[in-house]
């Protein structure tokens, strides 16, 4: 998938939330949308990196309000023209490793992201959180595993989609990466079978309507065995998506999932690729299962969208593809053709 592609997307199917959401592996704003909470009281960090609120030790944690400050920042992560007003906090790490930065309970729709002392982009984050109160608010922010070096500083700048701005809820802290998380591929599950995701990738496989023509995977067997992960193309970072339809049998699907690295998984309503939205999300791994029930009628057609939660590598996943599992229980199909081992599904292109 190109960037050429997404814009070609853009300008047909403009006024969906659908267009520049899916079709490059990125979330979807729906037509809930968080709207600006007016905050104007002067609680919030610096304006500029060169008067950055300085966090002196981690944890570290703050709140503010940004509408009174001015636009002086942005990245598309994966949003862009954003004219949010944003807010500046620096630090200077002490150790080599991650850092976790968190807008959970803030109340407009954020946007997060980090420099490093030349203005290098480190991380960002747009849409972390779909939940909402008490738990997380929906379309709140979070770096998840922001990379750190010892003596380096750092500039966290909170942000906004779109033009929103508010009340925010900040905390920083230090960051232990789980480890490694590695699944096994059941044995007769029907495999992908997706190249590998090399550089100048271009996505003809299971891109759904991110693929001129659209590609979609039929899903034929209970089980399922995946890869996804990221690539770049003409030098810039893009997501592998893999999109699926699969036939239900009955009143519902019961469709049970589990990822080696943070991964969301979409029930779609797709009339076609001009009318897309999210009907339910979930988020699984690593190595942390989830379930979701889909209500449906015999003979329907269900679409299926997955997607990794990071737009880029969060620093563990090694050459930057990782392994998924699915069960979905409910479906019309038959035995996978191909029996075979999890190592057998990584070496199928290689």
């Amino acid at each position: 998938m190109r960037y050429v592609l997404v814009f070609m997307l853009l300008v047909v199917f403009a006024g969906g939330a659908f267009a520049a959401d899916l079709d490059v592996g990125r979330p979807v704003k729906s037509d809930l949308h968080i709207p600006s909470n007016p905050a104007y009281d002067g609680r919030e960090g610096g304006e500029t990196v060169a008067d950055a609120y300085p966090i002196m030790a981690l944890p570290f944690g703050d709140s503010g309000a940004t509408c009174d400050n001015l636009d002086d920042y942005d990245e598309a992560c994966p949003y862009t023209i954003s004219t949010s007003a944003d807010v500046v906090y620096s630090f200077t790490a002490d150790f080599d490793g991650f850092v976790q930065v968190d807008l959970c309970l803030s109340v407009y729709d954020t946007k997060v992201y980090m420099y490093d002392s030349g203005m290098n982009l480190v991380d960002c984050n747009d849409d972390f959180y779909f939940g909402d109160p008490p738990e997380c608010h929906v379309y709140s922010s979070m770096l998840e595993a922001a990379p750190v070096m010892n003596g380096e500083t750092y500039y966290i700048v909170v942000d906004g989609y779109g033009g929103d701005c508010g009340t925010y809820d900040i905390q920083v802290d230090s960051y232990e990466p789980p480890p490694p998380c590695e699944l096994a591929c059941p044995d007769g599950a029907q495999l992908e079978g997706e190249p590998p995701l090399e550089d100048e990738y271009v996505d003809n496989w299971n891109g759904g309507c991110g693929s001129i023509p659209p590609a979609f995977q039929w899903i034929e067997c209970a089980d399922f065995c995946g890869v996804t992960g990221w690539y770049q193309y003409t030098g810039l970072d893009f997501r592998d998506t893999d999109w699926f339809d699969c036939l239900a049998t009955g009143t519902e699907i019961t469709w049970m999932a589990d990822a080696e690295s943070s991964t969301n998984f979409y029930h779609l309503n797709m009339p076609d690729c001009s009318d897309v939205s999210v009907l339910q999300t979930m988020t699984a791994g690593p190595c942390i299962p989830v379930e979701m029930t889909i209500v449906t009628t015999p003979g329907e057609i269900v679409h299926l969208w997955v997607g990794s939660a990071n737009f880029t590598n969060p620093g563990d996943v090694p050459d930057d593809e990782y392994d998924y599992v699915m069960r979905i229980e409910g479906i019309e199909g038959v035995s996978a053709s191909e029996q075979g081992t999890w190592s057998r599904v990584k070496n199928l292109y290689r």
